[in-house]
This record gives structure tokens, C-alpha cells and sequence, in this order.
């Protein structure tokens, strides 16, 4: 009893930290937040944080986990789907995580991101393979290439354009003969 209590705590901690990392993310740089900055935001001690994080990155990237799930697990909801649709669920998804998004690339840790395609694109493909059928590893790594730069301008545009706008236009370059 006592370790599954210990989990939910620490669940509860990590929430704190990452919330409250992201708000001091809004009036500072990402190299400029301390630790400390991070823990009494958060409202734990350093100790806690260290139990939790290793580094302030991690907590990035353990948002950036979460958001990607958030898709899967939107794909999921859908027995068949097709490339346009499969972008405007993923448009859709980044739209409402815009600011950090916007937090990444202004601190120039987008890195962290294409990071993140790189892990979890072939599992999405996964979900969608029947319906769109499976691309090789290669085909991967141009379409992950290729959504995170139209996304990284899309959001540096100031996400202007509707997700049904960019899942259409997505679609035509995927459908497009290449040069």
C-alpha cells in the first residue's frame, strides 16, 4: 500500500513540476529557470525534484511523451482514417499545445521535439498502417522531417491557418510527385 501511495505522490509532484515549469516558461527563457525556480513554483522541495527529474529537459520531453500519446491515443478512436484526416487530428493536437510549442522554438529546443517524432512516429504509424499502409523506415523519417518543419513554420506564422487548411495542404505535398 505504502509504495502505490509513494507513486501517487510522486504523479502528483511531477504534475506540479512540469505545470509549474511551463508557467515560468511564459516570462522566462529555458536556460534562464533554475532548479529552485522550478521547485518553488511547483511548491516541493529540491529533494523532490530530484527524485523526480534528472534534469529540466526531461520534464520537456515528458510533456512532449504526454502529447504524443494524447494523438495515439486519438487515432485509436478511429476504425479507418485516411492522410488527410490522420493531419488534421495531428494539427488539431498541436494547436492546443501552441504556446509550448512556441516556448520550444523560441528557446531553440525544438530539437526536443523532432526527438520526440523520431520515437514515436513509427508507433503511430502503426495504428494507422492498415489504413494508409506501412511506410519504410525511410518514409518515416521524410514524413517526421517533413510535419515537424510544417509545423515549426506553421506555429512560427502564428498558426493562422485552420487544421483542415494544413491537413489539406499536408496532403497535397504527401500526394505531390517528388522532384
Amino acid at each position: 500500500m505504502k509504495n502505490d501511495n509513494q507513486r501517487d505522490n510522486n504523479d502528483y509532484f511531477k504534475e506540479y513540476i512540469s505545470t509549474a515549469l511551463i508557467i515560468l516558461l511564459e516570462s522566462k527563457k529555458f536556460q534562464d529557470i533554475t532548479i529552485t525556480d522550478i521547485a518553488n513554483k511547483a511548491g516541493v522541495s529540491r529533494m523532490t525534484y530530484y527524485r523526480n527529474y534528472n534534469t529540466k529537459e526531461e520534464i520537456l520531453l515528458k510533456f512532449l511523451d504526454t502529447l504524443f500519446q494524447e494523438y495515439i491515443t486519438t487515432l485509436g478512436h478511429y476504425e479507418m482514417i485516411d492522410v488527410k484526416q490522420f493531419a488534421q487530428l495531428y494539427f488539431a493536437c498541436f494547436r492546443k499545445n501552441k504556446r509550448f510549442i512556441e516556448y520550444l522554438v523560441r528557446d531553440d529546443l525544438s530539437y526536443l521535439l523532432l526527438g520526440r517524432y523520431e520515437k514515436y512516429l513509427s508507433q503511430i504509424f502503426l495504428k494507422v498502417s492498415e489504413m494508409i499502409g506501412t511506410p519504410s523506415k525511410y518514409e518515416i523519417a521524410y514524413i517526421a522531417g517533413g510535419l515537424y518543419k510544417i509545423l515549426i513554420q506553421w506555429i512560427h506564422d502564428g498558426v493562422v491557418e485552420s487544421d483542415e487548411e494544413m491537413a489539406e495542404i499536408f496532403n497535397e505535398l504527401i500526394r505531390k510527385p517528388q522532384i
